[in-house]
């Protein structure tokens, strides 16, 4: 059984995308042991994971919940870098740094030195596609040493090749020449051919920066030839691009179009459209060029499609530094941003009271005119009483007014006031938390044992983590009331972003043992302001989690019920009072309670998801039982129904 196996594993390295074979393999899966279960989607997931990364992240789980179930720490480790690998070609670097620093903790307790290795490469790969070179050069010193050591030559090629990339970034060629030719040299000789052709590109690319056209193109082809030879579509993928760019560089556009069109063809047959959607811009090139127009067009769309698709999703992918610089950094922010809110409030309450103060001026010269009109003329006496009649019309209108002003001047008086206070008061709480187990660990350290520490450090974190969640949500808000917040409405499915939003969560309601559901309603299209309704999305279903019972259950539907989809999550949890439910989107009430494990909130979630979906030209449901659960709901209009969102 384990040699049939063997024998599908290398048949599926050999031939890439085979159906097939993959096929083959998944048939042996019920007959398979755990160790070669284990092998068998180890080998699915690294072979789809540019064809189809959903599928590779699925049977990387897979393979990765038998190791940790078997105690396979070595495995355990290995599928950590295989699904930051996947999650880096998403562009989903904090998760994939994550991933990253799982595979090495545990290489790390295991004293694997080949899977450190890798791990130390790919967190620096990470630090160089963020341009942060000091720390990426760090690390792939620390990844080649570890190689080095034990003498692991594929690892210590992979390390080259990485640094090369480093300083190619940089436009330090001949450096980047130097490490792509010992990373070749290493490749040729343990006959690793895809590998080789690897270092053809990367060298034929330096080539083509210094504009050495000719050896470039001579490269480029002999990269094409291996990759051809061994059935590698995702990598002739990239021969193409190259030489189609070479060609558009030499002016020769239909030269270019031919390999980029061959690019475009096998880009077309994998989900990661978005790592190659410079193909469609040179092919647009080309075609522009050639005064293709219609085709320049076409192609050109596609291009920033994906990319403004990356920039979008990267906005959603920012990994929070949690260094007390950086806190102090953005509360500092915040504050400014906040006084710069309340400073402008003020200003408008000084223009409103100045020009109340006019007016009645007005009134009082009216008066004044009407009263010397009477005196020069009894004869006109009752075409003056009129006046008088009109003027007392216009001061009980005006004093209703002066009354409703003073109200609004109130009522703006007290939120400000209650805003402050939440400031004052939830800000005061976390940071006496973190200055007082900080101080324990800094003046008392060996007091205490690690498990102790570890408790303190624990507390810190947690604290710190709640008051950046306050902090951002007081941003949010004050954004919003002070028209910060600019709408940009796109065509979206709602599906999606709850699907996000359910991978985003899912380990918080694993921590809890709560099952999710996920009812859909196809084509649930809408035009909405998307970083907004992902944090409406975001804010209900964390809700839900918080105050659901370990073991309970989720429920979230997408209908479209009249020209709208609605949008509802349900619960099982504790539930809230009648009374209650109407302070939930009052800055004034700032009500909140503690979740079922004693989560803690701020209180401004659900003011600030009000506050999106009216922007969205939405409504926001409650339904709620204490005790029993709760539904929250809200609407958004249908995509193409003629109807306009006021501007709020």
């Amino acid at each position: 059984m384990r040699i049939v196996i063997l024998m599908l594993l290398i048949s599926v390295s050999a031939i890439g995308q085979n159906k097939i074979q993959i096929d083959s393999l998944t048939s042996v899966l019920e007959r398979a042991s755990d160790a070669e279960k284990i092998d068998i989607y180890k080998t699915l997931c690294w072979e789809n994971r540019y064809s189809s990364p959903s599928k590779a992240l699925d049977f990387g789980q897979k393979a990765l919940e038998i190791a940790i179930r078997t105690e396979n720490e070595t495995e355990e480790a290995s599928l950590y870098n295989y699904i930051g690998i996947i999650k880096r070609n998403q562009y989903d670097y904090p998760e994939a740094l994550n991933f990253f620093y799982q595979a090495l903790n545990i290489s790390e307790q295991i004293d694997s030195k080949v899977e450190i290795g890798y791990a130390l490469n790919n967190i620096g790969d990470i630090h160089n596609r963020k341009n942060e070179d000091s720390l990426a050069y760090s690390y792939f010193k620390k990844a080649s040493n570890n190689f080095t050591i034990i003498n692991d030559d594929k690892g210590l090629a992979y390390c080259f090749t990485q640094i090369s990339k480093l300083f190619e970034k940089n436009e330090k060629y001949d450096s980047a020449l130097n490490y792509n030719n010992k990373a070749l040299k290493i490749k040729k000789y343990i006959n690793d051919m895809e590998g080789v052709a690897n270092s053809y590109r990367n060298i034929g690319n330096i080539h083509l920066e210094k504009e050495n056209y000719e050896l470039a193109r001579d490269l480029f082809l002999m990269a094409l030839e291996i990759d051809s030879s061994l059935n590698n579509p995702t990598s002739m993928i990239n021969d193409y691009y190259l030489l189609g760019k070479l060609n558009n560089r030499l002016k020769l556009f239909k030269e270019a179009v031919k390999y980029l069109n061959l690019a475009k063809e096998e880009v077309n047959n994998i989900e990661t459209k978005l790592i190659f959607k410079d193909t469609y811009k040179e092919l647009s090139f080309a075609y522009k060029e050639m005064r293709i127009f219609e085709k320049a067009y076409e192609n050109y769309v596609v291009f920033k499609e994906l990319d403004d698709g990356l920039r979008n999703e990267e906005k959603y992918k920012n990994q929070i530094q949690l260094t007390m610089q950086y806190e102090f950094d953005k509360e500092q922010e915040q504050k400014e941003i906040i006084a710069k809110a309340i400073k402008k409030r003020e200003t408008i309450i000084r223009y409103l009271l100045i020009s109340i103060i006019l007016v009645v001026l007005i009134i009082l010269s009216i008066i004044y005119k009407a009263y010397q009109l009477i005196q020069q003329s009894n004869k006109k006496l009752s075409a003056q009483n009129e006046i008088i009649s009109k003027q007392r019309n216009i001061l009980e209108i005006t004093n209703n007014q002066l009354i409703k002003s003073e109200k609004i001047i109130k009522k703006s008086n007290d939120t400000k006031d209650k805003f402050l206070s939440i400031i004052a008061h939830d800000l005061k709480t976390p940071f006496t938390s973190i200055i007082g187990y900080s101080d324990l660990l800094n003046n008392n350290y060996e007091e205490y044992d690690d498990e102790r520490r570890k408790e303190f450090i624990s507390y810190v974190y947690t604290a710190s983590i709640n008051t950046f969640n306050l902090l951002q949500n007081l941003l949010e808000w004050a954004r919003s009331q002070t028209d910060v917040i600019e709408l940009k409405l796109v065509k979206q499915n709602i599906n999606d972003l709850v699907n996000e939003n359910i991978i985003l969560l899912q380990n918080s309601a694993n921590e809890k043992s709560i099952s999710i559901s996920f009812d859909t309603e196809p084509n649930a299209v809408v035009n909405i302001d998307v970083n907004m309704i992902n944090t409406v999305i975001r804010n209900l279903f964390s809700n839900a989690i918080k105050f659901t019972f370990p073991g309970g259950k989720i429920r979230i539907l997408t209908r479209i019920r009249k020209n709208k989809v609605f949008v509802s999550v349900e619960d099982n949890g504790v539930g809230i009072k009648d009374k209650d439910i109407e302070k939930l989107f009052r800055i004034d009430q700032h009500f909140r309670s503690d979740g079922t494990k004693d989560e803690k909130g701020t209180g401004l979630g659900l003011i600030l998801t009000k506050e999106f979906v009216d922007k969205n030209g939405g409504e926001l449901f409650v339904k709620s039982i204490e005790g029993e659960g709760s539904t929250f709901s809200f609407c958004i209009p249908l995509y193409g129904v003629d109807e306009e969102i006021e501007e709020r």
